[in-house]
């Protein structure tokens, strides 16, 4: 099914490119449960981190381990795609156009890196994504169009 031209990439605003990869991720798992009510539960996120050195024994111990991606998407005939979330690189000039700080592109970890290849030797794919269009892209070409009703940026806060 051709979807046409959706999703429409945002354009750059201070919001968007001002977020934190947590934000982000958070807008991405947002939407896909909005849109997508008959597939919840098979996008979720892998914990990797822990408060304090004590829950991070106990989490090490019960086989927490560096490198897995940030979401991963369960879809249809056993396919499995890990979904890493970066922030993308905001240069000086653009930065200051908006009125936000400069920064550079988020980076994977050699851990993740060496989960990646790993992954992708096995047969899985592996995508690092920077924008929530992004995201909807790699959500659609696995699950096909969303819902009726959801927008394709409308994200509602779940609680």
């Amino acid at each position: 099914m051709k979807l046409n031209n959706w999703p429409i990439p945002p354009a750059p605003t201070p919001h968007l490119l001002n977020t934190s990869e947590g934000k982000l991720q958070s807008a991405m798992f947002q939407w896909a449960w909005n849109a997508y009510p008959q597939f919840r539960r098979m996008l979720f996120h892998v914990n990797q981190k822990s408060r304090n050195a004590i829950e991070g024994n106990k989490m090490r111990a019960m086989g927490v381990v560096k490198g897995p991606s940030d979401l991963v998407l369960l879809a249809p005939a056993g396919r499995v795609v890990w979904i890493e979330v970066k922030v993308p690189q905001v240069g000086a000039l653009q930065a200051a156009s908006l009125g936000i700080q400069s920064r550079a592109a988020g980076q994977q970890s050699p851990e993740q890196v060496e989960f990646q290849r790993k992954a992708e030797a096995w047969g899985h794919e592996y995508v690092v994504v920077e924008t929530l269009a992004a995201f909807q892209g790699v959500v659609v070409r696995h699950w096909g169009a969303p819902s009726a009703g959801v927008a394709p940026g409308f994200v509602e806060v779940i609680y």
